[in-house]
């Protein structure tokens, strides 16, 4: 077994995504390193107590994730200087200058132009820079970078202050299309592996250095089949439709009701779960109120659920019947997918980016840009018990295999 001590560090904050995105990622890979008796040291930039117990291999207590923490898990919360007032002293790490003082469209051109001349993007670098306040790196055997869009600054700066240290960068977003192709072999020649949660991901790389590179790998997503898993008393035949994930335009849910609206039945219910943002309280959107409006004027019955605790997904996912994934664009990967298709639900997903590397044939594929042909396929799941039965079987055998 892996032994030695792992450093994870995401430059996201970590606020709440419950439905796919970064904070599954990282602290389930946190998490599921400390259970493998691997100490691990996970800088983010907000606090996470409240959520690892949710991304632990299995269910836990305050205790056992107390427990976990002492075993294993150091956890510190990068904040600049006036925040973290509720936060342990032991537990931050003060930063440098607020994300949003570095991250600026005159920082990012400053960047672009920099890194396309002389190789150096010192902007994203400084980014990364301040997680390693306080880390004495003799003491770490390997360090894990995250998020696809700055991380190749976190690869610089460590290469730089320890070129003979062994990095890995996990990416599930795409890397920033700023970086050209000498750039990226330069972060692929420095790295131990850059893990891809695609192979359309990972192709995409390949397209843009024009060839492979052995530290370039794709490792799938996963699903707790434990929590994730179907009813007891198999899926459910009344005729709700579930769409979940961030409530924006990229992620479709306009182009369900779009579907609906071709379809001849009117008895049916939408249930539209998440919000425009990454936790409760926030107020609706322009897009979410629009969202709405055209829901109003639709035959059928549509719920807004709003925000939805990780806790609870699960067991509103087992509520639907059919699933509906329509990404208008090309998802790296398609985690609220198969989260559905591992709770046994009939599914019908956009055929692009990551998707159907997963899901095979274990679900109905249709094009969200054309309302008819989505429709009809919806459609057939809401009317057809024994089709809607066979793939919600297949799916989640399907989920099984990652």
């Amino acid at each position: 077994m892996t032994t030695g001590t792992f450093r994870v560090f995401t430059n996201r904050d970590l606020i709440g995504c419950e439905v796919g995105g970064a904070v599954k990622n990282v602290i389930a890979l946190a998490a599921g390193l400390v259970f493998l008796g691997v100490s691990v040291i996970l800088a983010s930039r907000e606090s996470i107590d409240d959520r690892l117990a949710a991304f632990a291999p299995a269910p836990l207590s305050e205790q056992e994730v107390e427990s976990a923490r002492a075993s294993g898990l150091d956890h510190r919360v990068l904040v600049e200087p006036w925040r973290g007032a509720d936060l342990p002293a032991d537990r931050i790490i003060a930063t440098a200058p607020p994300r949003n003082r570095v991250a600026t469209r005159p920082g990012a051109l400053l960047d672009h132009a920099l890194g396309r001349v002389l190789g150096l993007r010192p902007v994203a670098r400084e980014l990364y820079r301040s997680s390693l306040h306080g880390t004495d790196l003799d003491g770490i055997g390997h360090v894990v970078l995250h998020d696809g869009s700055f991380a190749y600054g976190g690869v610089e700066h460590l290469h730089g202050i320890r070129p003979d240290g062994t990095y890995s960068l996990y990416s599930h977003v795409g890397m920033s299309r700023s970086l050209g192709p000498r750039e990226l072999r330069q972060i692929l020649d420095r790295v131990h592996r850059w893990i891809q949660v695609s192979d359309a991901m990972a192709d995409r790389i390949r397209d843009r250095i024009g060839g492979d590179h052995p530290a370039l790998v794709t490792v799938h997503n996963g699903v707790d089949p434990l929590r994730f898993a179907p009813r007891p008393d198999g899926l459910v035949l009344d005729p709700v439709v579930v769409w979940a994930g961030k409530v924006s335009p990229e992620k479709g849910p306009d182009r369900v009701l779009a579907a609906l609206r071709t379809v001849p039945s009117t008895d049916w219910t939408l249930r539209v779960v998440g919000s425009g943002w990454y936790g409760p309280g926030e107020a609706a959107s322009p897009y979410e109120r629009d969202l709405r409006v055209a829901a109003d004027a639709l035959p059928g019955r549509v719920e807004f659920t709003g925000f939805v605790p990780r806790a609870d997904l699960a067991a509103v996912l087992r509520q639907g019947r059919v699933f509906v994934f329509p990404t208008m664009f090309d998802e790296p990967f398609g985690l609220a997918l198969l989260e559905a298709m591992a709770c046994g639900l009939a599914c019908v997903a956009a055929p692009r980016g990551g998707v159907p590397e997963f899901a095979g044939d274990a679900v109905v594929y249709a094009d969200p840009a054309d309302p008819e042909a989505f429709g009809a396929a919806v459609e057939r799941l809401l009317t057809d018990d024994a089709a809607a039965q066979d793939l919600g079987r297949r799916a989640r055998e399907q989920a099984l295999t990652l």
